[in-house]
């Protein structure tokens, strides 16, 4: 799935595999938002000989259909889903194109540097555990957004290489390690998306963990604020998780091996 910045100007290009594009009375693309709104994108046939394709790398033909977007049109975060819808003879004719889907984050630096949730949110998480029968009840759980914020804590806690890129930012990430921006292949500040994928990791071990009805009640308790209670001659209280051990605290190795190019394997001494 193709990933864009919220506000960005895209160039979208859709196989319609329709013939007669250049008779068409009508081509777009109807977009359903994240929000559930629906839109709709005033596209083009693509010119083959257009040097602009050569540029970008692309191969199209004269049954693509193109558009690109402007500031107000990628204005939502989440998963966007889009259809080619063409008619000929003013409407009598008209066909539909398959449903396709892409992804806008918040535009970066700002969004995640300032983010005080989590890296992801559900949206987010429900895209990446689609169709994954490990996570439907997680993605059901009412306290999901919790596991994500819970998981967040955890990667932060961490013992990390370098440095905040900036040292207002609230999260870890993004980072500067070796004076090199960790972001993207092109080093565009942005939490790097092992980063991302291992927030989900980590939220959802911390479900199976407390799948139990006992590490449930505390989930619970402790989604809801609560950091301490008593029933007779019982109490518990909750602190911060321990970052020590061989993950450092992190439920999930999987998040643990996404996440070990930037943890620390020492502490220097002075």
């Amino acid at each position: 799935m193709d990933t864009f910045f919220e506000g960005n100007s895209v160039i979208i290009v859709i196989d319609t595999d329709f013939e007669g594009l250049d008779s068409a009375t009508l081509i777009e693309i109807i977009v359903t938002k994240p929000s559930g709104d629906i839109a709709k994108w005033t596209a083009e046939q693509v010119d083959p000989t257009d040097a602009i394709w050569t540029e970008l790398g692309l191969t199209v033909t004269d049954r693509d259909i193109t558009y690109t977007t402007d500031s107000d049109d990628l204005d939502e975060t989440g998963t966007y889903k889009m259809q080619a819808h063409v008619e000929w003879n003013a409407g009598m004719d008209e066909l539909h194109g398959t449903i396709e889907k892409f992804k806008v984050k918040a535009h970066l630096p700002e969004a995640r540097m300032t983010l005080t949730g989590s890296y992801v949110d559900a949206a987010e998480a429900e895209t990446y555990f689609e169709n994954n029968p490990r996570a439907i009840t997680f993605l059901d759980s009412e306290y999901l957004e919790w596991y994500l914020q819970e998981a967040t804590r955890h990667i932060d806690q961490l013992r990390l290489r370098g440095d905040k890129y900036d040292s207002t930012q609230d999260r870890a990430f993004p980072r500067v390690i070796d004076g090199i921006i960790v972001g993207d292949s092109d080093q565009n500040v942005v939490v790097p998306d092992d980063v991302l994928r291992a927030c989900m990791e980590e939220a959802i071990a911390l479900y199976a963990y407390y799948a139990s009805t006992s590490e449930q009640k505390r989930a619970s308790l402790q989604a809801q604020g609560v950091k301490s209670y008593s029933i007779g001659d019982l109490s518990e209280t909750y602190g911060p998780s321990t970052t020590t051990g061989p993950m450092q605290g992190l439920k999930s190795s999987d998040a643990y091996r996404l996440l070990s190019r930037y943890i620390a394997r020492s502490v220097t001494v002075r």
